[in-house]
């Protein structure tokens, strides 16, 4: 049996969005578990396998804000939960990420000190 071991690169914050993902073969919903610039956990409505590539449409707090990634890899998976690397970003939706989770850290540091 092989083991897959991936180490992630970026920080994630617990940022719960709305996303749409799909393939070839089907569109599903869910929400995100936690979000970095360079991958994320999401709750879905569609089971995926390791290795699957997916477009994914983040939808944040304002849905004018909404993010098309083309490039997510699922890197594991356990029933409809599962993990995503966001891979070959062009630079813009790149950016567009790392300043939707760095908006986040501010109103995390409040809730830690008001505790």
């Amino acid at each position: 049996m092989t083991s897959h071991f991936f180490q992630r690169t970026g920080k994630r914050t617990n940022l719960r969005c709305a996303v749409y993902y799909s393939n070839e073969r089907f569109h599903a919903s869910g929400r995100t578990g936690n979000l970095s610039r360079t991958g994320g956990c999401v709750e879905g409505t569609e089971p995926v396998r390791p290795g699957m590539r997916l477009s994914v449409l983040v939808i944040p707090p304002d849905p004018h804000d909404s993010i098309w990634v083309r490039g997510a890899t699922v890197r594991w998976c356990r029933g409809t939960r599962f993990g995503v690397e966001l891979t070959d970003l062009p630079l813009d939706t790149t950016m567009r990420l790392a300043r939707l989770v760095a908006s986040q850290v501010p109103s995390l540091w409040a809730s830690f000190t008001e505790a």
